[in-house]
C-alpha cells in the first residue's frame, strides 16, 4: 500500500517557479518511493503579495521586480501574469507561519490540532 503524504513548498512568484509549481501539481505519485503526494503551494501566491506589507509596513506589491525579458518562459508568464514579479523573500515569516498552520489544521482536524497545540505547549515547560 502506498504512503500518502503532503509536501508544502514555498517558492518565488517568478516565470520559472510557476513553471515548477505546474510541474509539481502534475505529479502526484512519486512511484519509485511508492508514494503518494498532494503537493501544496503555500506561497508565495499573488493573494499573498496583494494583502501583506513587509516589516518596514511596504506593501508586497510594491517590492515587484521586472521580468527578465531573456528567460524563454518569460513571454507565456508575462501573458498571464505580467511584467512585474516577486522573491519569496519578500514574504514575512508571521505569514509563512500562518499559512502552514492553516494547512496542518485543515488535514489534521481540530481534535489532533488540539493534540498536537498541548505536546508543543509541553515542549516548551521543559525549556
Amino acid at each position: 500500500m502506498p504512503t500518502f503524504s503532503k509536501p508544502w513548498h514555498l517558492i518565488d512568484g517568478d516565470p520559472l517557479d510557476y513553471v515548477v509549481s505546474k510541474n509539481l501539481h502534475r505529479r502526484h505519485t512519486l512511484a519509485n518511493f511508492g508514494a503518494i503526494a498532494l503537493v501544496t503551494r503555500i506561497g508565495l501566491t499573488r493573494h499573498q503579495v496583494r494583502s501583506h506589507v513587509d516589516g518596514r509596513g511596504q506593501p508586497l506589491e510594491e517590492l515587484a521586480i521586472e521580468v527578465k525579458a531573456t528567460d524563454k518562459r518569460s513571454a507565456r508568464y508575462i501573458e498571464q501574469y505580467g511584467r512585474r514579479c516577486w522573491e519569496a523573500d519578500i514574504l514575512p515569516a508571521w505569514v509563512i507561519e500562518q499559512t502552514l498552520d492553516l494547512e496542518i489544521r485543515s488535514w489534521l482536524g481540530r481534535k489532533l490540532w488540539d493534540r498536537r497545540d498541548a505536546e508543543i505547549e509541553r515542549a516548551r515547560a521543559l525549556l
